[in-house]
């Protein structure tokens, strides 16, 4: 009986994380402007003249404190962004980090889904190529932003 209601538990805790889109989240930049992931894109390449729309790295965390943000963020500082057309939104569920993009600290914590720390990779068409709960590398980062752009 213990069991099943472990179980039932389970299931309606993935039904419920199922249920969030990322592509329905808001996000902010410094000067508190909101901005849609699903359309943002075009309406940040027109803002900054880009010959492209800039593919979207959310990085989601539980404090800006985490080892494992802390090396992530190390990481997605050693690519350029211009080169990769790239940009991030931190998403931390314990405050706003408003430095640059960020996310309210509900939003953080739909996207987090229960995990301490969450990076998600979008394409230009707000498509996730990659979504993962442990740190990506500088190569599977450039891989993911290259393979979002080429189609592959």
């Amino acid at each position: 009986m213990r069991t099943l209601l472990y179980v039932s538990l389970l299931l309606a805790l993935a039904s419920c994380s199922n249920s969030f889109n990322v592509k329905d989240i808001a996000f902010y930049d410094s000067y508190g402007k909101e901005y849609q992931l699903r359309i943002s894109q075009k309406t940040i390449k027109k803002e900054y003249g880009l010959n492209k729309k800039p593919k979207i790295i959310i990085i989601a965390t539980s404090s800006n404190n985490t080892r494992i943000f802390k090396e992530q963020m190390s990481i997605i500082h050693n690519i350029d962004a211009e080169k990769m057309s790239y940009m991030y939104v931190v998403a931390n569920s314990n405050e706003e980090d408003r430095s640059g993009y960020y996310t309210d600290p509900s939003t953080a914590l739909r996207i987090l889904s229960g995990e301490e720390f969450r990076i998600i990779i979008f394409s230009e068409d707000v498509r996730p190529v990659a979504d993962s709960s442990q740190i990506l590398s500088v190569g599977n980062i450039i891989d993911h932003l290259t393979k979002s752009s080429s189609g592959r």
